[in-house]
C-alpha cells in the first residue's frame, strides 16, 4: 500500500468515527460505499486512533467493510450520498490522464459536449512545438507560452470528465463521483475540504503539466498531472 493509499484509510476510517461519534455537529449521516461502513469500537477516539500502525489501520478498516474501489470507478466513497474522489491535492500528484490519444480526446468531446476541433488543434500545436524544442515535456498547461489559454473553458470540462465521470475512450464510469475531499492531515477534520468539481479543476489549473509520447501525430499520447 503506497503512502496515498495509507492516508486516504486514514481519512475513511476517520470518518467512520466523526459518523458514529456524531461529531461535527453531526453533519457526517452515511459513510459507504455500496453498502454502509459497519460502526468502530465505542472504546476507540480520535487519539488512538492516530496511534496506530497501518497494519492496525488496514485490520480495522477491513472488520467494517471498507475495501478498495472497483476497477474504474471515480469516486472512493459515497459520503451522505454523494459520491466522492478523495485527493489530497498538496500532498499528492493528480493523475488526470495518463496517455490520452486524439481519439480519445474527440470521444470526451462527444460526451461532454465540446466543440473538439479548437481543442485538438491546441494539443497538435503543443505536439508540433514540442517536437522543435520550443515548448519542454511537463509544460504548466496554463504558462504563458500554452497554445491551451484560448481553450481553457473546453479543456477543464475534459479534465471534469477524467476526473470525475470517464475513462480517456470516453466510456462513463459505473460509479461516477460529484465532487472532492481534499484535506492535508487525513486524522485532522479541521483540513478537510470538500470542493464542487468546478472548484477542484480550478484549484489544479494553476499546478497542471502536460507531457507526450508517440512516434507521430496519429500515435501521440498526452499525460496530463497536476505535482504537488
Amino acid at each position: 500500500m503506497d503512502t496515498k493509499a495509507r492516508d486516504d484509510l486514514k481519512l475513511k476510517l476517520m470518518l467512520v468515527l466523526v459518523r458514529d461519534r456524531r461529531a461535527m455537529q453531526g453533519r457526517i449521516r452515511s459513510v459507504r460505499f455500496m453498502r454502509e461502513y459497519g460502526a468502530l469500537p465505542e472504546s476507540l477516539g480520535a487519539m488512538t486512533l492516530r496511534g496506530m500502525s497501518d497494519e492496525e489501520h488496514s485490520r480495522l478498516a477491513a472488520g467494517i467493510g471498507i475495501r478498495g474501489k472497483p476497477a474504474g470507478a471515480k469516486c472512493d466513497l459515497f459520503l451522505n450520498d454523494v459520491g466522492y474522489r478523495i485527493q489530497a491535492l498538496a500532498l499528492h500528484p493528480t493523475l488526470v490522464a495518463d496517455g490520452i490519444g486524439v481519439d480519445g480526446m474527440r470521444a470526451v468531446c462527444r460526451k461532454t459536449g465540446v466543440e473538439a476541433d479548437g481543442l485538438t488543434e491546441a494539443f497538435r500545436a503543443y505536439w508540433d512545438k514540442r517536437l522543435t524544442g520550443e515548448l519542454p515535456d511537463g509544460m504548466p498547461v496554463g504558462g504563458e507560452k500554452s497554445p491551451f489559454g484560448g481553450v481553457k473553458d473546453r479543456l477543464c470540462r475534459v479534465i471534469s470528465y477524467l476526473l470525475f465521470a470517464g475513462d480517456e475512450q470516453g466510456n462513463d464510469a459505473m460509479f461516477a463521483a460529484d465532487g472532492l475531499i481534499d484535506y492535508t492531515d487525513p486524522m485532522d477534520t479541521e483540513t478537510w475540504a470538500t470542493l464542487g468539481k468546478e472548484e477542484a479543476v480550478d484549484a489544479l489549473w494553476g499546478r497542471l503539466r502536460i507531457g507526450a509520447a508517440g512516434d507521430d501525430w496519429e500515435s501521440a499520447r498526452f499525460r496530463l498531472w497536476a505535482p504537488v
